[in-house]
């Protein structure tokens, strides 16, 4: 038999068994947590296929403007070597819009006076507009004569 001695001390034992209680009392509170994370893992799960759809939705979209893209693409480059061409008749025409809109400012004029005053009787609305068509006709002509109207009395430059 073993040779005891008393009194024992059993405080290194006690100290064990509260250490491993201590443990097992951070196991059941982490073992506790499960059901949680096990629900919202679940939910995740769910949400990742409700994505998976989408996204392969949204491929076969980006695909498909892929696919318009390149179409567009296919159509627009033989356009390419006839912008320069586009471009230059554009500039053209820029300076003949500006003389197009001095020509229609007294028109303008004519439509605000009108609208300032109320309708004017028709025989003075048919008065004016022909006054209006020939003060255009003589800016038209001006112009393509190579005179110059930017004078204040529209008189050629001399």
């Amino acid at each position: 038999m073993a040779n005891l001695r008393l009194p024992i001390d059993i405080r290194p034992i006690t100290d064990g068994l509260r250490d491993i209680s201590d443990s097992l009392r951070s196991v059941r509170d982490s073992v506790a947590l499960l059901p949680e994370v096990a629900k919202s893992l679940e939910e995740i799960r769910d949400g990742v296929r409700t994505m998976s759809d989408e996204v392969h939705r949204m491929r076969v979209g980006v695909d498909g403007l892929g696919d318009g893209v390149n179409a567009m693409h296919a159509a627009v480059e033989p356009l390419v070597p006839h912008m320069d061409v586009v471009a230059a008749r554009i500039e053209a025409l820029e300076p003949r819009l500006e003389d197009l809109s001095l020509a229609l400012h007294p028109m303008r004029r004519l439509t605000r006076r009108r609208g300032a005053n109320g309708d004017a009787a028709v025989e003075d609305a048919l008065v004016e507009e022909a006054e209006v068509e020939a003060a255009v006709a003589d800016d038209l002509a001006q112009m393509d004569s190579g005179e110059n109207v930017s004078q204040s009395d529209g008189s050629p430059e001399e």
